[in-house]
């Protein structure tokens, strides 16, 4: 028995999802199939990236700066994740914009990992734990507000 399920992607394609009633690595016709670590760390990471006010996945400043001179993106840098036979835990660190509501960010985050992991891997998230390290300003913003008058 199968579940398929059709929805809209951001740029407004259709995508056709088709899960099977079986666990992950189960023998089908033909082999089985099991979707490593590094993949749900990879999906998580992007899905994050999506969300405004995500200025960066992981903590680390000068790894981010350097991919950034070099034109690289590193997906799964802050994203740690385990995968079982029907679910996934990840956890997150990241950096977000000066101005911006840190639980309303973590919250938005934590809602689009959890639907493009499903979408993507027909598992079940058990958790998405985000740990916000750092805000990160931009002198050309709003500047912060004063703290006395």
């Amino acid at each position: 028995m199968s579940t398929t399920a059709v929805t809209d992607t951001p740029k407004g394609d259709t995508l056709i999802l088709v899960a099977e009633d079986q666990p992950q690595g189960a023998a089908q016709a033909g082999g089985h199939t099991s979707v490593g670590g590094n993949v749900v760390e990879v999906i998580a990471g992007i899905a994050a990236r999506e969300v405004a006010g995500v200025y960066q996945i992981g903590k680390g400043r000068l790894r981010g700066a350097f991919a950034r001179v070099a034109g690289t993106k590193e997906t799964s840098h802050g994203v740690s994740a385990e995968v079982g036979k029907r679910e996934i835990a990840a956890d997150l660190e990241m950096i977000v914009e000066y101005g911006y509501n840190l639980f309303q960010v973590a919250e938005r985050v934590r809602a689009i990992v959890i639907r493009r992991l499903e979408e993507m891997t027909a598992l079940t998230v058990k958790e998405v734990n985000i740990h916000v390290m750092d805000v990160h300003y931009t002198p050309d913003g709003p500047p912060p507000p004063r703290r006395v008058q």
